[in-house]
């Protein structure tokens, strides 16, 4: 298929009240043709079924054509390691975090210490959105107790509003995790007073703890000076 043929195909099924609506919650520069969740999954799956090749198509141009081309090349490449270096060469130039939340599926979780190497790669990245793929995918994937005393040494100071969301996430589900070790990595931890406060903000905010948890971790909230 070509490029154009897939966008007019786009632009059938698109939602001008929806296009509307994302351009208010995503806060990107990439234009949205607007075409709803379930429309969008029947193109990709007509497209995989007719094993279409995504690699000519030009990346970052629609947020939509970005969701099609990442579902299929994760869903055609057949290791982590290809996955991963598809997904850091992706993310290099993208510009919001509807592209980065949709990508964490469809890896192997089997080998956590490797894929701990890749995470820890991207928590360094100087792009902001391979920074916080870092987060988002190890909170998808690997938020067990076993593994959090391996991914709390992950998390640095961000000076990105995007990258500290996706840590304060990951707070909150390590939360659910392992209560105790979360609760003395929050109170010990060097990073900034608004992720911290935001990940006790987010804990507060989950059926799954109990009041008095709630209550007793606000004690840890900061001052904002960060």
């Amino acid at each position: 298929m070509e490029y154009q043929e897939l966008v007019d195909l786009l632009f059938a099924e698109s939602d001008e009240n929806y296009r509307q609506f994302n351009k208010k919650i995503v806060n990107t520069e990439i234009k949205i043709i607007g075409v709803r969740s379930p429309a969008l999954g029947k193109i990709i799956k007509r497209l995989k079924k007719d094993a279409i090749d995504p690699t000519p198509w030009s990346w970052h141009d629609y947020l939509e054509v970005d969701f099609i081309i990442a579902s299929m090349m994760l869903s055609h490449l057949d290791s982590n390691d290809k996955k991963y270096h598809f997904i850091e060469e992706f993310l290099k130039d993208t510009d919001n975090w509807a592209v980065v939340d949709s990508l964490s599926g469809g890896f192997s979780t089997d080998d956590f210490a490797k894929a701990k190497g890749w995470i820890e790669k991207f928590s360094k990245s100087k792009y902001p959105f391979v920074r916080r793929f870092a987060y988002v995918h190890a909170l998808n994937n690997f938020v067990k107790k076993d593994y959090l005393p391996t991914l709390f040494p992950i998390m640095k100071k961000d000076e990105h509003y995007y990258v500290r969301m996706g840590q304060a996430w990951l707070l909150a589900e390590c939360f659910l995790a392992d209560p105790q070790a979360t609760e003395d990595f929050l109170k010990e931890t060097t990073l900034d007073d608004w992720t911290v406060n935001k990940a006790i903000s987010k804990i507060h905010d989950s059926f799954r703890v109990d009041e008095v948890t709630k209550e007793s971790l606000k004690k840890y909230r900061r001052s904002r000076k960060s």
